[in-house]
């Protein structure tokens, strides 16, 4: 058991060291100017997120109560109208 845990943990340490190549390469930096710019992407990614979830919380009880009322005023429209 602790022979395949150490494997396992080499093999990932191997994969981590390809996948940063990878990704600085992808990004033309290699080095810690490429995985900063990596760690810069994550960062406003979620920033970008949080504003996005955010503007969601602010708008989403105003659009809901608007769709209330629509609802609402639809449902008082009497039905003959058009006759």
């Amino acid at each position: 058991m602790n022979e395949k845990l150490l494997y396992l943990y080499c093999r990932a340490k191997v994969e981590a060291e390809a996948l940063r190549e990878r990704l600085a390469l992808r990004q033309g930096v290699s080095g810690e100017e490429g995985l900063s710019q990596i760690a810069t992407t994550v960062i406003l990614v979620a920033v970008a997120v949080s504003i996005v979830i955010a503007v969601v919380a602010i708008l989403g009880p105003k659009i809901l109560g608007l769709a209330q009322r629509t609802g609402e005023s639809i449902d008082n429209v009497p039905l003959d109208w058009g006759q």
